[in-house]
């Protein structure tokens, strides 16, 4: 498999991801996603 990932943080709401892709076969791939983040659950702070 060969291609380009692509992702871009539109602000600090969401984000979009960008696939094209070329698979073992030939078979061509292609994906635009934008979607919301989310807050990490859990609460307490990283460490």
């Amino acid at each position: 498999m060969t291609g380009t990932f692509y992702v871009k943080r539109n602000n600090d709401e969401n984000v979009t991801v960008k696939l094209n892709l070329r698979l073992h076969d030939g078979v061509r791939f292609k994906a635009e996603v934008t979607a919301d983040l989310m807050k990490p659950s859990g609460g307490g702070t990283p460490e």
